[in-house]
């Protein structure tokens, strides 16, 4: 079964439409969007996560779709905007201690290795480059415990 599968997916704001959107995540994938702005990578990414209600389509979330367990789903399935949401001066221990209490599942030895390198406690958000410091924030949400990572 697919962590994600989208079929037929579409919006239309004004002169901007995303026209049939499909595609499939299979268990264990990172997948990214790239293209143009003003492309869809958004709308898409929006639509998925009910921030925006799609005209037309279905995505459905480990064969359901996301209204039948969002908050099993939010906890399996990781995603990171284009934004980088992290208070520029925190230090990555503070961000990782807050980023924690949102997941039950929370697995310190699966996130630990994961979080390099040692000093990692005290380094400011701000000593990283912003696609390493998006690439740790995308780490905090793959914290599962083996066999977790499917909502039940």
């Amino acid at each position: 079964m697919n962590v994600l599968s989208v079929r037929g997916l579409c919006k239309r704001y004004g002169s901007f439409a995303l026209r049939d959107v499909s595609f499939d995540v299979a268990p264990g994938s990172i997948t990214g969007f790239i293209g143009r702005n003003g492309a869809g990578k958004t709308t898409t990414l929006k639509s998925l996560l009910d921030f925006v209600h799609p005209d037309a389509g279905e995505a459905l979330f480990f064969g359901r779709p996301l209204s039948a367990d969002e908050f099993g789903v939010k906890q399996a399935v990781g995603f990171a905007s284009g934004g980088f949401g992290f208070y520029p001066l925190k230090r990555l221990r503070t961000v990782t201690d807050v980023t924690r209490r949102f997941y039950p599942s929370w697995d310190e030895t699966a996130y630990r290795p994961r979080i390099s390198p040692p000093t990692w406690k005290n380094a400011p958000t701000t000593s990283y480059t912003c696609g390493r410091a998006r690439w740790r924030q995308t780490q905090t949400r793959t914290h599962c415990a083996p066999g977790t990572a499917q909502p039940h």
